[in-house]
């Protein structure tokens, strides 16, 4: 049994399927010493979910859901896969905000990762959207946690009132201020004590009950945007962020930092809405060969231009009556004369046509569901491609794996991270795969070795890149985790230090003393 990152472990000690949370507790209580393992839907890409002789915690059964529109809540088991809440949600005309790309994942994994998708650029992690969880701890008890009850500071003593009346110390270290961080346990001065078990990895305890904001569904716009140079394709997100409502809170400053368009339209009027990004994806010329051979291209009937080095895919929310017949009209309200703002589709045309990017790109407008599938579906189609290129490659050589980076540096200094990347691996001969989240400057340098020889010298080379990224404030560990992989561990080591690592064991210790529940995980467990 093994997720995603196709690490092997050792055997499966067992299987429970709790239908209830005091079912769980009370399996819990009466087994304190067997080592136990957490698992959704094995969609985690860093071995965590692999048993190595654990009773394997599956979350199958744990599956309720409770969506109140009024409020714009959801509460829901940890079980219930993020397929089936985008179902509910799209019978009422909700949406929620941090929910990744692949559907097949558990909504309590998602709370155990901090999973971040594709829209973190405006709404932000999971950890933003929850409100409240239960968490049964190790020893059978639940903990009930709700935003805005608890507040702590690096270096508080809490404890936890009941059974056994456990305490731990916050750790004093501070998670850096990105957009995503999934590198340990995450603190800040001040935090919800609800957030340091966001994100923990099942490490600390199991989630039982969730409770999470929603918002109504905006009208959204897709579209592929292809250039033959990288530097352009950043140059063009520099500044569809800056004239993002996102990043711009006063009207007197909508085009501050815009530097393309900083002349040319008039003074904004008050309810301009600026082009409202909500993603934007990046793949590189290598990725797109990659789709191109295995069909996906075609398939999706996506034409790539002659040339094209890089592509972007973006989501913009559009204002409400997008949907209307009169928007191809409003296209052209993009430098309009009579002091009104431009309509944001007129500003993104604009834009595109001031980087010579408007004749190639294909959008997909509000209305056109079906056509936005097809682009959005290149996002999966993307890192599917890289893995069965992988699996083809290890026919010939068991000893070749994925070797992937997910480094994010501050967006400012993305260009010279980019270029980083395709000096380092270019020096060590390695072929690479480039994609991820651009908007939050977080991207996925794929190492697709040839040989065995190829897979250790990528992974020092992704140690190296790490340093790098590191030293201009970002983090090579933004979204996927640690899990049980060696050289995701050895980049939290690398990133954190000794003296920060030996409290995060303190705080694990404290909440389960026999290192019994995800054992592994994070971290090695003390005696090995």
């Amino acid at each position: 049994m093994k997720d995603a990152a196709a690490m092997e472990g050792s055997a499966l000690g067992g299987l429970l399927l709790p239908g209830s949370e005091p079912e769980l507790c009370t399996w819990l209580r009466r087994n304190p010493g067997q080592r136990v393992l957490v698992q959704g839907a094995l969609t985690s890409l860093t071995g965590g979910a692999t048993p190595s002789g654990d009773i394997v915690i599956s979350t199958r059964r744990l599956r309720s859901l409770d969506v109140d529109a009024r409020s714009l809540r959801a509460s829901l088991g940890p079980g219930l896969l993020l397929e089936e809440l985008r179902e509910a949600l799209d019978a009422r005309a909700l949406f929620y905000p941090p929910a990744p790309t692949h559907g097949g994942a558990t909504l309590g994994g998602n709370a155990s990762t901090n999973a971040a998708g594709a829209a973190t650029f405006k709404y932000g992690s999971t950890r933003d959207w929850v409100t409240a969880m239960r968490l049964v701890l190790r020893h059978g008890e639940v903990l009930a946690l709700r935003r805005g009850q608890c507040t702590v500071e690096p270096g508080d003593q809490v404890i936890l009132e009941g059974s056994g009346r456990v305490s731990f110390q916050v750790p004093r270290y501070t998670t850096p201020p990105l957009k995503k961080v999934s590198a340990g346990y995450f603190v800040r001065s001040p935090m919800d004590l609800l957030d340091l078990f966001l994100g923990s990895e099942g490490t600390l305890g199991i989630v039982s009950h969730l409770e999470l904001r929603l918002l109504p569904r905006a009208d959204l716009l897709c579209g592929l945007i292809f250039t033959e140079h990288m530097d352009t394709a950043l140059s063009l997100v520099a500044d569809l962020r800056a004239l993002s409502t996102v990043a711009m809170q006063a009207r007197d400053s909508w085009f501050h930092g815009c530097r393309s368009l900083r002349s040319g339209f008039p003074a904004p009027a008050d309810s301009f809405p600026g082009i409202d990004i909500r993603s934007i994806e990046l793949f590189d010329d290598r990725c797109l060969e990659l789709v191109e051979n295995d069909g996906s291209l075609a398939r999706h009937r996506i034409r790539v231009p002659p040339g094209t080095q890089v592509c972007l895919l973006l989501e913009i929310e559009l204002p409400a009556g997008s949907r209307t017949p009169e928007l191809v009209e409003r296209l052209a309200q993009r430098l309009p004369t009579d002091g009104s703002a431009p309509h944001p589709l007129g500003m993104l045309v604009a834009l595109l046509e001031h980087f010579q990017l408007a004749e190639t790109c294909q959008l997909a407008l509000p209305g056109q569901e079906a056509r936005q599938r097809q682009l959005r579906a290149l996002r999966e189609a993307i890192p599917l491609g890289i893995s069965e290129s992988l699996r083809s490659r290890s026919r010939g050589d068991p000893a070749i794996h994925k070797v992937a980076g997910d480094m994010i540096v501050p967006f400012h200094r993305l260009a010279e991270m980019v270029g980083h990347y395709y000096r380092v691996f270019g020096q060590h001969g390695l072929d690479m795969a480039l994609f991820g989240h651009v908007s939050d400057g977080n991207l996925h340098p794929n190492v697709l070795p040839g040989n065995a020889s190829q897979v250790s010298t990528g992974e020092a080379a992704l140690m190296e890149l790490a340093h790098i990224a590191r030293s201009m404030g970002g983090c090579p560990l933004s979204e996927h985790g640690v899990g049980k992989h060696p050289l995701k561990k050895r980049l939290l080591n690398r990133f954190w230090g000794e003296a920060a690592l030996a409290e995060m064991k303190a705080l694990k210790s404290a909440l389960d003393p026999g290192w019994t529940l995800g054992r592994g995980v994070l971290f090695d467990p003390p005696g090995g």
